[in-house]
């Protein structure tokens, strides 16, 4: 059942999942339009917060007004925790977001996958290549760096619960600055608003803690899966990558091979931004429009 929020912005949605679970979302736009669907995908443990100003511009926007569909994956955000937390793959997560948007009506749409979302993108187009129209690749691709992915686990594990809105600003600011040497304080502030939740005044962790134990495995000895075929399953597909030059889990020797194996693949570098640029800096946002605009004109 969709709700909309008190600023008419966006309207939630819920629907459940093949082993009963509700998810949630949200959705921007006009459901009407007739421009293509676009279905946004978190990372890891984040939430659909993250794309909230991206949809809002493009949903609202005269020119590429469209349907914007934004998911909390099981276990993150508002959506249910699994009871089971091995049930926190890739595979059952795109098997929920076909699940979400066959419930929402989308025969076939864009997809923009941000780091666990794009591998969920990958994954589609082996398993139902036909709903995708188009995908943008938010700073993910078929090899994904092993010391980022490492990183990502420690910080994981040893983050520290924050005692109020600075410390959370702090402590990420702590783990990230290397990542994003531009930012200045009023980023970071924006960036611990993403990352947690409100609690009653108190920043708090917006996802299954169990999360993290699907990292465990990860090692040199254990790298992440090989990609390139869930990749190269895009080939006739239309593709954006996006990437942060400061990124450690996407490399620019990868983004190469992915442009030379992909025959049309549009790709942007944001600078100075490491894992994941911001998709409202101006270049990301200028790649998007126009990659939106193409996938339009092509399905037109």
């Amino acid at each position: 059942m969709a709700q909309t929020n008190s600023q008419d912005i966006w309207r939630e949605f819920s629907c459940r999942t093949q082993d009963d679970l509700l998810l949630c979302g949200r959705e921007y736009g006009n459901a009407l339009s007739t421009k293509l669907p676009l279905v946004c995908l978190p990372g890891l443990t984040r939430s659909v917060r993250d794309f909230d100003a991206l949809a809002n511009y493009l949903g609202h926007h005269h020119e590429i007004s469209r349907r914007i569909i934004t998911l909390d994956y099981r276990g993150r955000g508002k959506s249910d925790y699994d009871k089971d937390w091995t049930n926190y793959t890739p595979l059952n997560e795109a098997y929920d977001v076909l699940a979400v948007t066959t419930a929402l009506g989308l025969e076939d749409f864009i997809l923009l996958g941000t780091s666990r979302g794009g591998i969920i993108a990958m994954l589609l187009g082996s398993l139902r290549p036909t709903v995708l129209a188009g995908v943008i690749l938010h700073d993910i691709g078929p090899t994904i760096d092993l010391q980022g992915l490492i990183k990502i686990k420690n910080y994981l594990q040893r983050m520290p619960s924050p005692k109020n809105w600075q410390d959370a600003t702090e402590i990420l600011k702590s783990v990230h600055h290397s990542s994003f040497p531009n930012y200045q304080e009023e980023d970071w502030q924006k960036a611990a608003r993403l990352t947690f939740k409100d609690d009653d005044g108190k920043p708090v962790f917006d996802f299954d803690v169990n999360l993290t134990k699907t990292l465990l495995s990860i090692s040199a000895d254990n790298p992440p899966p090989n990609l390139w075929p869930n990749f190269m399953s895009l080939s006739g597909k239309p593709v954006l990558t996006i990437r942060g030059a400061l990124s450690d889990l996407l490399s620019s020797e990868t983004l190469e091979m992915m442009d030379k194996t992909h025959p049309t693949m549009q790709k942007v570098t944001v600078e100075n931004q490491g894992h994941v640029p911001n998709l409202m800096d101006e270049k990301a946002l200028a790649a998007i429009e126009e990659f939106l605009k193409s996938v339009d004109e092509h399905n037109g």
